[in-house]
């Protein structure tokens, strides 16, 4: 099971770690587990189910998961995918850089409403000259 309680499946069923045991990754998806205490030897708990499908077909839950449009299809075993341990998938976004995109974007916007009110006063001004008002 996964920190959410989802199972990990991997290509004969459902991954189980044992407790006291600490996980390790290979870059082919397999999955091995020691125990924390030493007792006992190294066991191998399956391998990952490791493909590369096309954007095209995948379709985001709700849930925030991508799966499958056709679900009643199984993707084909990819050679080429490989895991890496030790990793965390980091944001898309650049923090620092979308804050300086907002900041410069509010204040483009307040400088833009600033010229709108001064052509409006500049306006009324011109009225009150001209005997308009």
């Amino acid at each position: 099971m996964d920190n959410s309680g989802n199972p990990v499946v991997g290509t004969n069923g459902v991954i189980n770690v044992p407790p006291d045991h600490r996980i390790s990754f290979e870059t082919d998806g397999t999955i091995s587990a020691l125990p924390v205490q030493g007792q006992g030897g190294v066991v191998d708990l399956g391998k990952l189910k490791l493909v590369n499908p096309e954007d095209t077909q995948l379709e985001r839950g709700d849930d925030g998961f991508f799966r499958l449009k056709d679900a009643g299809v199984a993707p084909e075993v990819d050679a080429n995918v490989r895991v890496v341990s030790g990793f965390i998938e980091g944001s898309n976004v650049n923090v620092v850089e979308a804050m300086v995109a907002m900041i410069e974007t509010q204040r483009s916007f307040e400088y833009h409403m600033k010229l709108v009110s001064n052509a409006q006063e500049n306006g009324q001004a011109a009225n009150k000259l001209f005997g308009m008002s």
